[in-house]
């Protein structure tokens, strides 16, 4: 429905250990809605026209709490941190101190470690309703998942009438320490119900991903993209290159990598356009490098509806630093030091074509 930026504040549900957790709706005055929850700082809806003007969500998620709960492995639509994707052996140096994180997937930390997972956890909600935004705040205590320092950070979602949605992090810390703070959504722009990617057409401004092992560990090399299957420097339809013989697609069984941007002012770093309905997302970001995930591991799970999710069923674009950037010099730095502050903005903007 048309109509001016509002807001709408409403129940969602309550966790297992009996907290009340709120939704946040952004609207504008285009049709589009964001649902955003102060439980893991969770996009749960997005709600998009077509090129007929018909919205549908496009997310992949789930339809109560106990879904988010139960799933949380998947990290759909959630904040994932303090660092988001893999460090090598759960282990860093920093400052000439050692520190051992949770190995919980093929011998290194994934997205912090399973026991505790910032997509489980409760954020301090400070709705703008003139900016048509809201923040989440949350204080990550020194040693939380292992890693040193207070972390203050803060997520705030802001729904333009230009269709934009912008993901802005900010963080200070009191010690040094790694940061790496991404969006997990999974994106299906025919509609998150049809479980189908085909028909999707992407384009990442990129040359080189980074090199990882059959864990998906980078190891500080680079893999030029040009000929490749994982060439995706122009718009691609992708689906049905999953599962070439390619090495990296081997070990991702699929797309599951750091496409490294090749950043250009005033231009998309992705862009998304799915044929069928028009609908056409365009990424942009100061970060240095985003993951390319298309739900390789989705089967199982019971989405929105009572749908059982099907593997390749969504796409994720979470921006971020190089995984395991804090054990190799070379990568771009992904230390935020004590007095520094941390910025940086994701946008997904939308659209149609004909």
């Amino acid at each position: 429905m048309k109509g001016t930026n509002s807001m709408r504040i409403e129940p969602f549900g309550t966790t297992k250990d009996g907290k009340q957790v709120t939704v946040y709706i952004l609207q504008n005055k285009n049709g589009m809605e964001a649902h955003i929850l102060d439980f893991g700082a969770t996009i749960a809806k997005l709600y998009v026209p077509d090129r007929d003007g018909k919205s549908a969500d496009i997310l992949l998620g789930f339809d109560d709490m106990k879904g988010y709960e139960k799933n949380d492995a998947a990290c759909h639509g959630a904040v994932v941190g303090r660092v988001a994707n893999r460090i090598g052996k759960g282990e860093f140096e920093l400052n000439g101190v050692k520190y051992q994180l949770e190995i919980n997937n093929g011998g290194n930390c994934l997205h912090g470690g399973a026991s505790f997972r910032y997509e489980l956890q409760m954020y301090e909600a400070f709705p703008k309703e003139e900016e048509n935004s809201v923040v989440f705040k949350r204080v990550s205590p020194h040693m939380e998942q292992g890693f040193p320092g207070n972390l203050t950070y803060s997520v705030e979602y802001q729904l333009t009438d230009d269709n934009e949605l912008h993901i802005i992090y900010d963080a200070v810390t009191d010690q040094d320490t790694p940061v790496n703070i991404t969006n997990h959504s999974y994106f299906n722009l025919k509609g998150q119900e049809t479980q189908d990617l085909s028909d999707h057409l992407i384009m990442i401004r990129s040359s080189q991903i980074t090199e990882t092992d059959e864990n998906l560990l980078p190891n500080g090399n680079y893999i030029p993209l040009e000929g490749t299957p994982m060439d995706l420097s122009t718009l691609t339809e992708f689906l049905s290159r999953e599962k070439r013989d390619f090495t990296p697609l081997v070990y991702g069984v699929g797309f599951d990598h750091n496409y490294v941007l090749d950043h250009k002012k005033g231009q998309p770093d992705a862009v998304v356009i799915e044929l069928t309905t028009g609908r056409k997302m365009e990424m942009f970001t100061d970060l240095p490098g985003v993951q390319f995930y298309t739900g390789n591991w989705l089967e199982g799970e019971i989405g929105k509806g009572g749908k059982a999710h099907k593997n390749y069923g969504g796409f994720c674009l979470e921006t971020q630093f190089y995984p395991n950037s804090c054990n190799i010099p070379a990568f771009p730095d992904a230390i935020l030091r004590a007095g520094q502050k941390y910025h940086s903005v994701t946008t997904y903007k939308f659209s149609t074509v004909e």
